[in-house]
């Protein structure tokens, strides 16, 4: 009997902690944040790892993404074209804090970030999904 209590509690741990795993699909979608005061500005995530980032009323070329959800917070790799050909990599880590909000920092000087940090000069944001 206490073999099946175990493996009942086992199986209903494990199922809970597998369903609050985030994955690509929660990310796809518009999100806004405020940079300054007044300036806003809006990511769009694409099914395809792709990218596209909106700010006075401009957007950016189509970025592609990698990010891997295995992490937390989620390690972010944002892979930006350069008209020179050039690819250069910003590294960024991001944090669903509930379903329609997320923390989010880019790390402007490389490194390999494996949390959020204060002490960096990468800002430190916070995106509310579009509804």
């Amino acid at each position: 009997m206490n073999k099946y209590i175990i493996l009942f509690l086992f199986i209903l741990f494990s199922s809970s902690i597998f369903a609050q795993q985030q994955t690509q699909k929660d990310l796809l979608g518009e999100w806004k944040t405020t940079i300054e005061k007044n300036d806003q500005a809006k990511l769009t995530f694409l099914a395809n790892s792709k990218l596209i980032l909106f700010t006075e009323g401009q957007s950016s070329p189509v970025f592609n993404y990698t990010a891997d959800f295995t992490k937390d917070p989620i390690l972010f790799n944002l892979v930006v074209k350069k008209p020179n050909g050039k690819t250069m990599i910003w590294k960024c880590v991001l944090k669903f804090l509930d379903k329609n909000t997320i923390k989010w920092q880019v790390f402007p000087m490389g490194g390999n970030p494996t949390n959020f940090d204060e002490n960096s000069p990468g800002t430190i944001g916070i995106l509310k999904r579009s509804e």
